[in-house]
């Protein structure tokens, strides 16, 4: 330093650095400064704390409810008893074994096929039902073709069987008579004079015997109706007339023939579809001294009745045409002393057949 001159400050040490300050509180919505409260805090640790003891609670709970369940089950299933099932070993078979059809078969073809597609000889049953057709064959099978690796296998196997007594039961009736047999059933419906519609007149077979697999029953119809004078005649003609009051009954058709001393014949075509004939004969006019005539009538070719008409009074007539192609009335004048042209009426004069069997009638 120059003499004289004044001596220079001493320098000032450093400023210490200023602490830096806090920060300052956050302001609210209407920017005052918010508090910070302990009390949150506290809040939150006791919150924390219940909830630790709350699940500490519901986990006591609910190892004692599952425990207590666990303890019932078991007691449960300590009292069930066991069952072992022998099922059968098809461990050594190549892919599934495959249920065959053996329905059909007698009892040793059946049991080799099984054999063959590898069914145990020893899961297999048999029982006996009597049943249509031959005996001894399999007429039913469980489980059915196609089941793969069955547990057991029972085969029913026919007995002999016969037709059962179904006459005069409904057609319904003869049918569940024959359930579960395997025996296919006709209907056919046919007029039976004094036979309920709807009932069994006959079956084909009759009662008793062999049970084929087919059985035919005939089932009584009501009777379907053709006049003869609505028919078409053939050999002598006729003469018709419509509601003829006789002895002061009504008839609603008549026919007459001439009879003379040559025999004379008319006749018809049934076609085999009428079952019954039935009418009234007597003479057309009122008998002179000594008139009467004779009325045949044949189905084909065989006399079914002879009759000798002698007055106005009618006789009954009731036939039994069945399955008669050639109907034939043949009249034949046996008056003493003889006379020409005697006159025989046929009233109300008709077929009867059940509806399916009267078209073939002409």
């Amino acid at each position: 330093m120059p003499p004289g001159a004044a001596p220079m400050p001493a320098p000032r040490p450093p400023k210490a650095p200023k602490a830096p300050k806090a920060p300052k509180p956050p302001l609210d919505a209407a920017g005052r400064k918010r508090k910070r409260r302990r009390v949150g805090a506290i809040v939150g640790a006791s919150g924390l704390a219940l909830a630790v003891l709350a699940l500490t609670g519901w986990a006591f709970a609910s190892g004692w409810a599952s425990a207590n369940r666990a303890g019932n089950a078991t007691k449960e299933h300590a009292q069930a008893e066991s069952v072992l099932i022998a099922l059968p070993d098809y461990a050594g078979s190549e892919g599934a074994v495959v249920m065959p059809d053996v329905r059909g078969l007698d009892l040793d073809t059946a049991m080799q096929v099984l054999a063959d597609a590898g069914v145990p000889e020893q899961i297999i049953s048999t029982t006996e039902r009597p049943a249509a057709g031959d005996p001894g064959v399999v007429v039913q099978q469980t489980p059915v073709f196609g089941a793969s690796n069955p547990a057991g296998v029972l085969l029913v196997v026919s007995i002999e069987a016969t037709v059962p007594d179904v006459v005069g039961q409904t057609a319904g009736n003869g049918v569940d008579a024959l359930q579960g047999m395997g025996v296919r059933v006709i209907q056919q419906k046919v007029y039976v004079p004094g036979a309920k519609p709807g009932t069994i007149t006959s079956t084909e077979p009759q009662a008793g015997a062999h049970l084929p697999e087919t059985i035919i029953f005939k089932i009584a119809d009501t009777p379907v109706e053709r006049n003869l004078s609505e028919l078409t005649v053939s050999g002598s003609s006729i003469s018709k007339a419509t509601d003829v009051v006789v002895g002061g009954v009504t008839y609603k058709t008549a026919f007459y023939l001439s009879a003379a001393k040559d025999p004379r014949e008319t006749s018809w075509n049934l076609g085999g579809g009428a079952v019954e004939l039935t009418g009234k004969l007597a003479l057309r006019n009122a008998p002179e001294a000594g008139d009467a005539a004779r009325v045949e009538i044949l189905a084909d070719g065989k006399v079914l009745g002879t009759y000798n008409v002698t007055s106005l009074d009618t006789t009954d007539i009731a036939l039994n045409v069945s399955d008669v192609t050639s109907l034939v009335i043949r009249v034949t004048d046996t008056s003493t002393p003889n006379a020409y042209g005697i006159g025989i009426a046929f009233y109300d004069f008709k077929v009867l057949g059940s509806y399916d069997q009267m078209g073939a009638v002409g």
